[in-house]
């Protein structure tokens, strides 16, 4: 799945074109949310999760999915 600004939130949030993201692809919309920074720019609900992945390892700070 090619993310984009403009689409990423649809598949975090399930609505439009993420309504029937699969996990891995909600995921996905994570990883790219770090490794843009662009998590950082929205909501806290949004950075709070954003910590959380982190801090759990299944993310890293350069967007890579460590752990499905």
């Amino acid at each position: 799945m090619k993310f984009t600004h403009d689409n990423v939130l649809q598949y975090i949030h399930g609505f439009l074109e993420g309504e029937n993201a699969t996990e891995q692809e909600k995921l996905e919309a994570w990883a790219y949310m770090i490794k843009t920074g662009y998590c950082w720019q929205l909501t806290m609900w949004h950075g709070r999760t954003a910590k959380e992945y982190l801090a759990s390892g299944i993310i890293n700070e350069k967007g890579q999915i460590l752990k499905p």
